[in-house]
């Protein structure tokens, strides 16, 4: 696991040295180091392939609690799902709203997700959550459709994601797009996940995160 201090716990090394001299007290010197492991995302190729979630969603008319709207369909696309340090993730957003809501605006977030695994007194876990990047865009009138195009950045000085290597702390990225809507309605949710790495993806013999720094 990764050196990280939370809210729930720490995690850190360190290498101690010790002289041990007959009939004397034992000397110890500690040196703190600090564990980052390097993620290369070239070895896990479907964080190539484009990405896509949606969801709709159905509203009632005040007057008629039985009768349902037509749907409010939401769906938004990455081009690949593996990230770098620096680098933007292009998002592309699409409203159907055949409903008779309006959706206000639409907010893009990026969450960093810090998984605590406790085994001690009970296996329980506690998530720490951080918005690391955050965009507000324009929503979709009733009986219209609109796309979106848009982009978070990835912050610098990001431990990569480590789902898949460590049972005890996890490390994880998603994307966040919420479409806020009038009142008393709930709102609508789509969730991506992403994978942030050491190395960039190549395409083509070319470093993608060349396209998407500048």
């Amino acid at each position: 696991p990764y050196s990280t201090e939370g809210k729930y716990g720490e995690i850190y090394y360190m290498i101690k040295v010790s002289l041990d001299i007959p009939h004397q007290l034992l000397k110890e010197i500690r040196f703190p180091i600090t564990v980052i492991r390097y993620e290369d995302l070239n070895t896990k190729p479907l964080l190539k392939y484009p990405k896509r979630e949606e969801t709709t969603k159905t509203y009632c008319f005040f007057w008629m609690c039985c009768l349902e709207s037509s749907p409010l369909l939401l769906k938004a696309t990455i081009p690949f799902s593996g990230f770098t340090p620096g680098q933007k993730v292009p998002i592309s957003i699409e409203f159907n709203n055949q409903s008779h809501v309006n959706v206000k605006c639409t907010k893009i977030t990026l969450k960093g997700l810090h998984t605590f695994h406790f085994e001690y007194p009970s296996n329980n876990k506690h998530v720490e959550k951080y918005r690391l990047d955050y965009k507000l865009a324009m929503g979709c009138q009733a009986k219209k459709s609109i796309k979106l195009e848009e982009f978070l950045r990835v912050p610098e000085m990001l431990n990569p994601s480590n789902e898949d290597t460590c049972r005890v702390f996890q490390i994880s990225y998603v994307i966040k797009i919420a479409a806020i809507v009038d009142d008393p309605h709930t709102n609508l949710f789509v969730y991506i996940p992403i994978t942030i790495g050491s190395f960039p993806l190549i395409f083509k013999g070319t470093s993608q995160v060349d396209e998407n720094t500048t």
